[in-house]
């Protein structure tokens, strides 16, 4: 029984803790400031899909002898989100 109640206290503990440091240690940001960090982070994104998209459309060119027009058409929201988020974006 005792076990079990400083289980609980440490557990109480933890969360309190954290709850406490969180406001703290977290910075305040201007929406300015988010759409900022938004566009940096589309941007990474966009990058990072860049040669996925490159290999996708290649692997259509080499693999199923498709002309490169219709590869870049097939793939042009390549890692992108579909509009009935079937399928979710990329990074």
């Amino acid at each position: 029984m005792c076990f079990v109640i400083a289980i609980k206290h440490r557990m109480l503990c933890a969360v309190v803790t954290l709850a406490l440091s969180g406001p703290a240690v977290a910075e305040e940001i201007t929406r300015q400031g988010a759409e900022a960090l938004m566009q940096q982070c589309q941007s990474e994104r966009q990058e990072n899909i860049a040669p996925l998209k490159a290999q996708a459309i290649d692997d259509c060119i080499n693999k199923q002898r498709r002309d490169r027009e219709h590869c870049e058409q097939h793939n042009r929201n390549y890692g992108e989100r579909t509009a009935d988020d079937r399928l979710p974006g990329m990074f």
